[in-house]
């Protein structure tokens, strides 16, 4: 993977309830990337961890995040 496809979004008009649901606005941006971690679902993916070693996860397999930041062990990985 070397770019991936950002979908700009924005927030529409407000529903009945009041909550505003973001919306596509049509625009894309391409972001160079070295490293993509896929979130889909509700459980942690196996594979990530054999993926980049360098990335510390918890005995569950999840991301360990550094507090405040959100970052994880891999610089520039957020």
């Amino acid at each position: 993977m070397a770019t991936a496809d950002l979908d700009i979004m924005a927030l529409g008009e407000p529903d009945a309830s009041g909550r505003r649901s973001p919306q596509s606005t049509g625009e894309v941006e391409l972001m160079k990337v070295d490293f993509a971690i896929m979130a889909l679902g509700n459980s942690s993916n196996p594979i990530m961890k054999d993926a980049n070693p360098d990335l510390n996860t918890s005995k569950w397999g999840t991301l360990l995040l550094n507090k405040g930041s959100q970052e994880t062990s891999l610089a520039g990985c957020l």
